[in-house]
């Protein structure tokens, strides 16, 4: 019948735009920095919280070593770089994935224009890095 072929037809059409769709989120997902491949940097979860006075984020960055944390304030945003105690396969830790390492943890994030970027704080605990950014005082006239 007419409908099935336009059916298939279809169901084609929609795979092959679905397969693109995942190539192009995986050319955005490459990280872009000289001298690291993509099997290298890893972008670790984190979460973004605005307390009263301050804006608080953390990161999960699990094998790091704490020696190598770098936390750079910017206007409007931060940098988080992590080195790992040791390169890590991910197929050792369940990830199915064709022998992908990683060795280095970065982030990038946007902050608010009232973020004091010169007093950035940061602890470590159980794996997550918790960086404080406080407010700028906002005088009243």
């Amino acid at each position: 019948m007419f409908w099935e072929s336009e059916l298939e037809r279809l169901k084609r059409y929609l795979r092959r735009k679905i397969e693109d769709l995942f190539q192009e989120l995986e050319k955005e997902r490459t990280p872009e920095v000289s001298g690291e491949s993509e099997a290298e940097l890893e972008e670790p979860l984190h979460t973004f919280y605005e307390l009263p006075e301050k804006y608080v984020v953390v990161c999960d960055i699990p094998a790091c070593d704490e020696t190598k944390i770098e936390v750079l304030g910017y206007t409007r945003a931060l940098e988080i770089k992590a080195r790992l105690k040791r390169e890590v396969k991910l197929e050792q830790i369940g990830f199915r994935c064709a022998s992908r390492s990683l060795k280095e943890y970065k982030k990038r994030v946007s902050l608010p224009e009232d973020a004091d970027v010169a007093r950035i704080l940061y602890t470590i605990r159980a794996g997550r890095l918790i960086i404080e950014i406080p407010k700028k005082n906002r005088s009243v006239f």
